[in-house]
C-alpha cells in the first residue's frame, strides 16, 4: 500500500515540477496552496492531504451571498455534480463556502500515484474553470439556475 508520506512527496514533486507555490504541515500531512481562476471567483484556496492509500484534495471558495439566493445556487451544483464520477461540490449554506472535493484510494485503481498527484489538483481547477462563473454569478443573485445550466450546455455542445 502507498504510505501518506509517499502521497504527500509525490504530489509536492508534481507541484514543484509547476513551480507552485504551496505550504506543508506535515504534523498534519496537510499540503496548502491557492489558484487564480479566470473568472467572477477569482481564486480559490487548496488543501490536499493523504493518508496510507488515500489521497484528497479540497478546492474552497467562500462566496458569501445572500442566504435567499443558495436555493438557485444549490440546483446549478446538482446540475454540475450530475454524472461527475471524480469529485463532487459540496457547499456549506452557514458560511457560503463551496469547495470541490476529490478523493481516491489507490488500492481500487491501478493508476499510478504521479497520475493521480496530477489529477487531484488539474481536475479541481478544471472544475472551477468550467463552473466558476455560474457559481459566483448565482450565489449573488445575478441569474438564476436554468439560465446558468443553459449556458454550460451551450459552451459544451460548441467545444463537440
Amino acid at each position: 500500500m502507498v504510505t501518506a508520506n509517499q502521497l504527500i512527496d509525490v504530489v509536492r514533486d508534481y507541484l514543484d515540477s509547476q513551480e507552485w507555490n504551496y505550504d506543508f504541515d506535515a504534523e498534519r500531512m496537510l499540503l496548502r496552496s491557492g489558484l487564480t481562476v479566470k473568472n467572477r471567483m477569482k481564486s480559490v484556496k487548496i488543501y490536499v492531504n493523504a493518508r496510507d492509500g488515500i489521497l484528497q484534495s479540497f478546492f474552497v471558495s467562500a462566496v458569501n451571498g445572500d442566504t435567499n439566493d443558495y436555493v438557485e445556487l444549490l440546483k446549478f451544483l446538482n446540475f454540475a455534480n450530475w454524472n461527475m464520477t471524480s469529485g463532487n461540490f459540496e457547499f456549506d449554506p452557514t458560511d457560503g463556502e463551496i469547495r470541490f472535493r476529490y478523493s481516491i484510494r489507490l488500492g481500487d485503481i491501478n493508476e499510478t500515484p504521479e497520475s493521480l498527484a496530477e489529477a487531484a489538483i488539474v481536475l479541481p481547477a478544471m472544475m472551477y474553470e468550467k463552473y466558476g462563473d455560474s457559481i459566483a454569478t448565482l450565489a449573488f443573485g445575478f441569474s438564476n439556475a436554468e439560465d446558468e445550466i443553459a449556458k454550460i450546455k451551450k459552451a459544451e455542445e460548441e467545444e463537440e
